[in-house]
């Protein structure tokens, strides 16, 4: 028998890979977090095929009650919707907050439809409104910004990656641990099985620091620069804009944008970029912004902390030197 849930106004639903939380899932914590009212501890669902370890971090680390559902092999998303439905309804939950993941745009819309509330998508900021908290999302491809007023509950929000800052730890107890089960795919629905990413190399969500390329560099050779400029970072990641992967430069999977990765790194150098607001819209959660552009009225530097008026075809090789330099000379 299942041990019974906490009453609590809002669920974050957590996916684990490798032992870690999914980036963007900590953006829906966090969301969560500050959704949850006064003196009211927010549920955890965390969702792997051994989720205890993840389970008990973050039980440790933000005190609160969490449940462990165990995802089996082929699991669908219809089949962890009917799961985290009769949690959310045992809970009482009012919110539920996903992060924007491939699986919960998939997980979201079902999860809304069995617990009988709405589904709002993409959601990038909230502020607090006379009827309760208004949520903002980038539509028409990031030119408009949405605000929604949830009619329906539960609300299923799915949270952009970089939106939110991130959670407060608790400095209470460590939250208690349940456990739950979610069952295979349905009759007629298939498990393909997950493609890992293969090399060492960080991925774009895990990127401290991203240099991103443009179609102002004119062609794949001028890229050197660029790629030594990443690899002096720790977590150095080279991406690039809609134009510069769909020219083959770099692979789409480099590609940050609306079609592309939403990224939040600690520092995002743009390199010929022109910052149109499909590209913008995939980095604007960036903490510092570097745009290296030779036209001053190129778009991306209303978004830069720091602009370079320059070509960057000959900018970065410059850049690289001195940064090799300094590293050499013991500098940080």
């Amino acid at each position: 028998m299942n041990a019974p849930l906490p009453r609590s106004s809002c669920v974050a639903v957590v996916q684990a890979q490798g032992g870690q939380p999914v980036p963007a899932c900590l953006d829906a914590l966090s969301l969560a977090l500050s959704l949850s009212g006064a003196g009211e501890r927010t549920l955890l669902a965390i969702l792997a095929p051994n989720p205890e370890p993840v389970a008990r971090d973050l039980a440790g680390q933000y005190g609160c009650p969490t449940v462990a559902v165990s995802v089996a092999d082929g699991a669908s998303a219809g089949s962890l919707a009917a799961v985290l439905a009769g949690m959310v309804r045992e809970a009482g939950a009012q919110w539920v907050c996903l992060g924007h993941t491939p699986f919960s745009a998939d997980l979201a819309p079902a999860l809304a439809v069995l617990a009988g509330g709405c589904c709002v998508p993409g959601v990038e900021a909230v502020e607090r409104g006379e009827g309760g908290p208004v949520f903002s999302r980038s539509v028409a491809g990031g030119r408009l910004i949405q605000k929604i007023s949830p009619l329906a509950f539960p609300a299923v929000l799915t949270v952009l990656g970089g939106s939110q800052t991130p959670p407060e730890e608790s400095v209470g107890p460590a939250g208690e641990v349940v456990f739950r089960e979610a069952g295979a795919a349905p009759e007629g629905i298939r498990s393909l099985g997950v493609l890992r990413r293969t090399g060492q190399e960080p991925g774009l969500a895990d990127a401290e620091a991203v240099v991103a390329v443009g179609r102002g560099m004119g062609c794949e050779e001028n890229l050197g620069a660029a790629r030594r400029l990443a690899a002096l970072f720790p977590r150095g990641v080279l991406a690039g804009s809609r134009p510069a992967c769909d020219l083959g430069w770099l692979p789409h999977r480099c590609q940050v944008g609306i079609t592309g990765a939403t990224v939040a790194p600690a520092l995002y150098l743009a390199c010929g970029i022109s910052g149109a607001f499909q590209h913008v819209a995939g980095m604007r959660g960036s903490r510092f912004v570097v745009a290296v552009n030779r036209d001053e009225n190129a778009p991306i530097f209303h978004v830069a902390d720091l602009g370079v008026k320059e070509d960057a075809v000959n900018f970065l090789p410059l850049l690289a030197q001195a940064c090799e330099k300094r590293r050499k000379e013991g500098g940080s």
